[in-house]
């Protein structure tokens, strides 16, 4: 196994370690061993993360998928997918626990993780490589391969739900997908 990415736990007790096996490994840095291995993803792991509170780790593959576990019994206990070929990048939560956002192609999909529904959409111009919630969850920052750095205020594009019309995006009370483009070639 070749380690492809990690995570501390924010304690700093847990390290998660992505392989290019498709498998997270657990470590208990207390303990110097490894509490345990995490499998189901078809392809290498490509970033994963912890929750605020440590409860879950969060990963993402170049299966197409974000696949969240619980670390202490070994278990998987949701699978999210995009729903378009590709991997998944980068998976980040907010640091109050309530959101998880990750990237996959030129979309960054947000998810509620209390219902593990899907929040909404931000479509970018190429495929997104990092994502961090700011610490007061107010915007999302991305980097794509195409040397930009985006700032996403609101939740992007929401997903409608059946009884609910979409968003009138001439309101301007209801503009959720606004953002600030930064190129990094001048950097």
């Amino acid at each position: 196994m070749n380690a492809t990415c990690l995570a501390l736990s924010p304690a700093g007790t847990l390290m998660a370690i992505g392989g290019d096996d498709g498998r997270v490994y657990i470590w208990n840095l207390n303990a110097k061993k490894l509490l345990g291995t995490l499998e189901g993803h078809g392809g290498a792991i490509t970033s994963v993360t912890f929750t605020p509170d440590a409860a879950f780790v969060v990963s993402g593959s170049h299966d197409g998928s974000c696949r969240i576990w619980d670390p202490y019994r070994g278990k998987m206990l949701w699978m999210l997918e995009h729903g378009a070929p590709g991997p998944v990048r980068c998976v980040t939560v907010s640091a109050d626990g309530q959101r998880l956002a990750f990237g996959a192609g030129s979309s960054i999909l947000i998810w509620s993780t209390k219902t593990w529904v899907k929040l909404a959409v931000h479509r970018g111009t190429a495929a997104f490589l990092s994502l961090a919630f700011a610490p007061d969850g107010t915007c999302l920052a991305s980097g794509s391969v195409d040397n930009t750095l985006r700032i996403w205020y609101g939740y992007g594009e929401p997903i409608p739900q059946e009884d609910e019309p979409p968003p009138n995006k001439d309101d301007p009370t209801q503009q959720l997908n606004q953002q600030l483009c930064i190129s990094t070639q001048q950097l």
